[in-house]
């Protein structure tokens, strides 16, 4: 059992990880077509990944 937990704790922790990359190369690929400022942008991060944590 605790190998079962383990493993779902690793799952868990991989789409976390690739959740947050593709948040990143999206608000990358946004930013390259306007003129957002590096600010705004992290703000923007930051609460989609709250929003991520919180739809768990």
């Amino acid at each position: 059992m605790g190998d079962e937990v383990r493993q779902q704790h690793v799952i868990e922790e991989v789409q976390s990880l690739l959740n947050d990359y593709l948040e990143e190369l999206k608000l990358s690929y946004i930013k390259q077509s306007t003129d957002i400022s590096a600010e705004t942008i992290l703000e923007e991060t930051r609460q989609l990944r709250q929003i991520s944590k919180s739809s768990r």
